[in-house]
């Protein structure tokens, strides 16, 4: 009875971009193998992040710099850094975009005022933290919008500024490139009105638990597969060019600009997106279903959240 490891890629897994990861992980998955990670799943998992996190199976998942650093209840340390290939972006940072429909009237950020927008996480730098800076800059007061949505995530956020269902948008730029990239018809009925200052990118993440060796082994497995030829080019369609080390100084001031705008008030009025907004995939029973393999016979044990 064997408990496989599970592997998630939460951050950037999109519709447009999910057989691009499951590629990738065929690749990765071998490279796994021979640093010494066994009973390793044969495909990625795809459950809702924050459970992933609690699984003391997971091996190898993405986070944001805000949830390693502004959440002391998250049991996860870096591995490394990725590095986007952005325009204008320094090396391992990212940055978000504002974005609004193309046929708006608004030309600034304070043209915004009163009006609706979406989140795409209260937990987020980049849909949320970033998105709130410049806003409480402008010197306009608390509750700039007249409502803010939670929509989930920030394909969602895309999908609600789409259907009119809000007005403006705070998304990573990552996202909005490989969308761009891949399927730039979901693009064209927007526009990017303000692009935010850079930050430390969403590091890839295990559990705390691991020593430094097997951080050490799970950087080079990303390392040595993004040096095969095949592999690498998958990583450039995510546009992904190599990886850094982790520098907790740069991630910590994530969590110094939390700490600094944290007393700004999007909205009085933040809800739940109000409709469907067409999932990357169906909505999953709780709790999700755990990976499971056929070993030796037998169906592997199968893990179970401690609530």
């Amino acid at each position: 009875m064997t408990v496989l490891r599970r592997v998630n890629f939460p951050w950037y897994d999109l519709p447009e971009t999910a057989h691009l990861l499951d590629e990738l992980y065929v690749h990765l998955r071998t490279f796994l193998t021979e640093m010494g990670f066994k009973d390793i799943g044969s495909r990625l998992s795809r459950n809702e992040y924050r459970y992933e996190w609690q699984c003391p199976d997971l091996l190898l998942s993405q986070a944001c710099g805000w949830d390693l650093v502004c959440d002391p209840s998250i049991s996860l340390q870096a591995v490394c850094t990725p590095l986007f290939n952005l325009p204008g972006n320094r090396a391992g940072q990212y940055f978000s975009y504002v974005l609004v429909r193309a046929k708006s009237p608004f030309e600034k950020l304070v043209d915004l005022k009163s009006t609706r927008a979406a989140i795409n996480s209260k937990r987020s730098h980049s849909g949320m933290s970033a998105f709130r800076k410049p806003l409480a800059d402008l010197g306009q007061g608390d509750n700039f919008f007249s409502e803010v949505l939670v929509s989930g995530s920030h394909d969602q956020s895309l999908n609600l500024l789409c259907q009119n269902e809000v007005d403006v948008i705070c998304i990573d730029a990552v996202t909005y490139h490989l969308i761009q990239d891949l399927n730039p018809k979901r693009l064209e009925s927007v526009r990017i009105l303000h692009t935010t200052d850079g930050a430390a990118a969403p590091p890839y993440v295990t559990l705390s638990s691991y020593d430094a060796k097997s951080v050490h082994q799970l950087r080079c497995a990303l390392e040595h597969c993004f040096k095969s030829p095949v592999a690498r080019k998958i990583f450039e369609r995510l546009r992904i060019e190599g990886f850094s080390d982790y520098r907790p100084e740069e991630y910590n001031q994530i969590k110094e600009l939390n700490d600094r705008y944290q007393e700004f008030k999007l909205s009085a009025n933040v809800t739940g997106a109000s409709k469907p907004t067409n999932a990357p995939r169906p909505t999953q029973a709780w709790p999700p279903a755990p990976l499971s393999h056929q070993v030796d016979g037998g169906l592997a044990q199968q893990y179970q959240p401690a609530h």
